[in-house]
């Protein structure tokens, strides 16, 4: 290994390489800045978000709505996205149009988004025990069978693992916190 870095540093290529690194990290920044405004462009004006969208959002962080002093980024968008719009595609759901969904989605980010700030300036907290014993709960409740019913249902109708419904269910708690 110490032969292989000892040739790369030495030849006459790579210490050209060298000289003009500031240039080639300038050219790179510049490049993803581009892209990330070609994204966010495209990104903006779609309505339904397509595949090329979600592998770019990985990549480039868009901003989608400002909350206070944060942004709600274009991956958290797409998530929740992903999850009404695979449930209205198996449920046949008539009533929703890609708009109307788009602003269900925002809206409930941005609710969440002001209802954790609403809750850190209170002190208010949801742990992951409560979040497994609600989870739980859920499990027991009549018609339910249970936590391996649950997860099916998850999957099949949003799409959804459990880890991503135990994310939702804690924000569900912290907003019933806040409201008490």
């Amino acid at each position: 290994m110490t032969r292989l870095f000892s040739w790369l540093f030495g030849q006459a290529w790579f210490r050209q390489l060298r000289r003009h690194w500031r240039l080639e990290i300038a050219i790179i920044v510049v490049l993803y800045l581009i892209a990330g405004g070609v994204i966010a462009r495209a990104s903006y004006t779609q309505l339904t978000p397509s595949n090329n969208l979600r592998l770019a959002v990985r990549f480039v962080p868009i901003p989608m709505v400002r909350v206070d002093q944060s942004f709600i980024g274009m991956e958290e968008y797409l998530e929740r996205y992903n999850y009404i719009d695979s449930f209205i595609k198996k449920t046949a759901t008539a009533d929703f149009t890609p708009q109307k969904t788009r602003d269900q989605v925002v809206d409930y980010l941005v609710e969440t988004r002001l209802i954790t700030s609403l809750a850190k300036r209170q002190r208010v907290k949801v742990g992951k025990a409560d979040i497994n014993a609600a989870y739980e709960k859920l499990g027991k409740q009549p018609g339910v069978g249970g936590s391996s019913q649950i997860e099916q249902v998850l999957k099949e109708l949003y799409g959804m693992t459990p880890a991503a419904f135990k994310r939702l269910l804690g924000e569900q708690l912290l907003r019933e916190r806040v409201e008490q």
